[in-house]
């Protein structure tokens, strides 16, 4: 795909070039109220391949009338060279430095630098005011978010009546949280209200508001000389934008900007402006033609003195199962793997605050493995730009044929293992000697992750059998920030098909044929917590790309059963559709620590696939050990010339955890994981009220 077939756009700021991007890339679809529809995004350089993901996302339900906020003209090149037509992308100069000494000052007070996340922020929702202004229907959408289920016929006929649309948080009353009401998330926002109406003020409302602090002297945290930044959030000046077009009328004059101005305070925020908020409430309804004990959706008037002679809009909060935050209950994936499960229970997933969503997605399923085939990374641009520099080119993407290289990426795969994270008593929680089996089993991965280095492989970690809970099992203090356990609500990712030697899973989940089919998997999410499922181990976390912006997928440390589904499909398509040869190797060969150990993988070399057959065994511990194994994969021509990034980082962390782990448990009595600190007294007691509230929480979601 060449650059110049996209639909490359110039600064959306000049005359006419925004309505011009608007007429090229809108579609117009059966919509109540015959508007065109444009769906916004934003992308700077270092997430290219999120915004890609996306767009490929969309096209798989057929959306193609999208239109992305690049960063730069740059940005918008590259990105026309990963998608050719399929591509729509324009710049903006708008709220940058350069254009306004005024908001020149500003900015620099406020330390918003040139390249800072704010600006895009700030411009996707400066132009999906001025598409609504100019009789666009828009959807404003974030990077990290994956469709699981075409939303527009949601938009055009149950929430028809509906003209601005926000995802939640949470959908509880100002009585309940005053601190969060109305939660809005901004991951999610569709306008289809009246060009000057109530729902196109409250956009405008967002830029008039970041305006006033950008020319006036900024917050500073409590009296600290630190500048309250996040004061300029799009997220909360939503939230108040909101309050003062429902509640204006009645609010005191000091709670107009109380969510931003939460940002100046430190510690708990003052009465003054968590009062106002004790008093708001949401409205309830159902969604005709949807089956609902409880009411699905939330609404709340627009004052119709923001619009005078516009008809009355309203905006409305979505629920859970159409938008779902990965740590929310009862449906987001972190409080019970539900996200995993086929059909999806939501609409929408999204992956904020997550630090290792490269990983989370493709475990799911939501990943789109073409897209690996540019280089983009921090590693492959620096290449990049010295084999172009020299050939005086221009810096542009190039496409690579595979995904995997077959030289450099071969798999090492475990099977026929009894290896779980099951308790003893079926549906309880992990115990005490539960985690020291989750530590056990994570000493193991670690183990057979350094034996497929030391033989110039990548291992695959399985997922193991293990009881869903609120929370997941419980993770020692000592691997915090290098182990996270993920749930997955699919227990067909580690049943009995996937021990066979020759299992591949599917690398991508298709969305639903309609959104009809992802209400009925979320109607009771009770049951879905009370099925059986697996857990994925996500091992020496230093080693892996968390936000994949530092190096290509081949490149990392370690697998994934998805991983390994692409590289087979791949390794099956260059041999004419046949499979690839899968040799198995006995798990009890390895046994011992020498070099002549390994012999038996050695043999293999030329596979792309080695099958490590764990005969039944539970554990891992015929493999020889960590040190060891860890010298003969710095000895390999991989270790010496430092082929895998992060590597260094890597082994720091894997000898930090060791010291950690063989030391006793601070402030906890050994064996027994009970506190005798305060501090890890005041811990157990905040994750124990935290699985309550997650209880009550998913209780009280259960909808028939």
């Amino acid at each position: 795909m060449s650059a110049s077939r996209a639909a490359l756009f110039g600064d959306l700021e000049q005359p006419g070039e925004l309505e011009r991007a608007l007429v090229a890339r809108s579609a117009r679809l059966q919509a109540h109220n015959g508007q065109r529809e444009i769906v916004f995004t934003v992308c700077d350089h270092r997430h290219q391949r999120w915004a890609h993901n996306l767009l490929l996302n969309l096209l798989e339900l057929g959306i193609q009338h999208t239109l992305v906020i690049g960063s730069s003209a740059g940005v918008c090149e590259m990105l026309g060279a990963r998608l050719g037509a399929v591509l729509g992308c324009g710049h903006s100069s708008f709220l940058l430095q350069g254009r306004n000494r005024t908001i020149d000052r500003g900015l620099r007070a406020w330390r918003v630098a040139e390249d800072h996340v704010y600006h895009l922020w700030w411009q996707r929702w400066h132009y999906m005011a001025r598409a609504v202004a100019l009789g666009y229907n828009a959807l404003n959408l974030d990077g990290d978010i994956s469709f699981r289920a075409d939303p527009y016929p949601l938009f055009h006929g149950p929430l028809a009546h509906r003209e601005l649309i926000l995802g939640l948080d949470g959908s509880y009353d100002g009585s309940y949280n005053p601190h969060m009401f109305p939660a809005i998330n901004v991951g999610v926002a569709y306008c289809q209200g009246a060009r000057r109406g109530a729902a196109q003020w409250v956009l405008e409302e967002m830029e008039r508001r970041v305006l006033a602090f950008l020319v006036a002297p900024p917050l500073m945290q409590g009296n600290t000389r630190n500048v309250a930044q996040q004061v300029l959030w799009e997220q909360d000046t939503m939230k108040d934008a909101i309050e003062t077009a429902v509640f204006g009328e009645s609010r005191p004059a000091e709670a107009v900007l109380r969510h931003v101005r939460m940002y100046e305070v430190i510690g708990e925020a003052p009465p003054r402006l968590l009062r106002p908020g004790r008093k708001f409430k949401w409205r309830h309804e159902r969604l005709e033609g949807v089956a609902a004990r409880a009411a699905d959706v939330v609404w709340l008037p627009l004052l119709p003195s923001l619009a005078p002679g516009a008809p009355n809009e309203t905006v409305a909060g979505v629920p859970q199962w159409f938008f779902s935050q990965y740590l929310n209950p009862p449906l987001g994936h972190g409080v019970g793997g539900a996200w995993a499960a086929v059909p999806s229970p939501v609409l929408i997933g999204h992956f904020v605050t997550q630090k290792l969503k490269f990983v989370l997605m493709r475990l799911v399923g939501w990943w789109h493995y073409d897209l690996e085939r540019f280089a983009d990374s921090k590693y492959e641009v620096r290449v990049e730009r010295e084999r172009q520099s020299a050939a005086g080119g221009k810096l542009l993407p190039r496409r690579r044929r595979l995904v995997f290289p077959p030289a450099s990426s071969k798999a090492l795969v475990l099977r026929r293992h009894r290896i779980s994270l099951q308790p003893k008593a079926a549906g309880s929680e992990l115990n005490a000697r539960g985690v020291h089996r989750l530590v056990a089993l994570r000493e193991s991965l670690v183990r057979f992750m350094f034996l497929a280095l030391a033989v110039g492989r990548r291992a695959v970690l399985p997922a193991v059998p293990c009881a869903i809970t609120p929370m997941g099992p419980r993770i020692p203090r000592a691997l915090w920030g290098d182990t996270t356990v993920v749930q997955m609500r699919n227990a067909s990712l580690c049943g009995d098909a996937a021990r066979e030697p020759t299992w591949v899973l599917e690398p991508s989940v298709a969305p639903a044929e309609s959104w009809t089919t992802v209400r009925k998997a979320s109607v009771d999410p009770a049951l879905l917590m009370r099925s059986g499922g697996c857990c994925q181990l996500v091992v020496n976390e230093r080693c892996l790309d968390p936000y994949g912006t530092q190096h290509a997928l081949h490149q990392e440390a370690v697998w994934f059963e998805r991983d390994l589904g692409h590289l087979v499909h791949e390794a099956r398509a260059a041999d004419g559709g046949k499979a690839p040869p899968f040799p198995v190797v006995a798990l009890s060969s390895l046994v011992g620590g020498a070099n002549q150990s390994l012999d038996a993988l050695w043999q293999h070399a030329a596979a792309r696939v080695v099958v490590v057959d764990a005969e039944d065994s539970d554990s891992l511990e015929a493999l020889p050990p960590l040190d060891r194994l860890i010298a003969m994969y710095q000895e390999t021509k991989l270790g010496r010339q430092g082929r895998l990034p992060r590597m260094e980082g890597c082994l720091r962390a894997v000898d930090n955890a060791a010291k950690a782990l063989s030391q006793p448990p601070e402030g906890e009595a050994k064996g027994t994981g009970k506190g005798k600190g305060k501090a890890a007294r005041a811990m157990l007691a905040k994750e124990a009220k935290l699985r309550q509230e997650i209880r009550r929480r998913a209780k009280r979601a259960v909808v028939s």
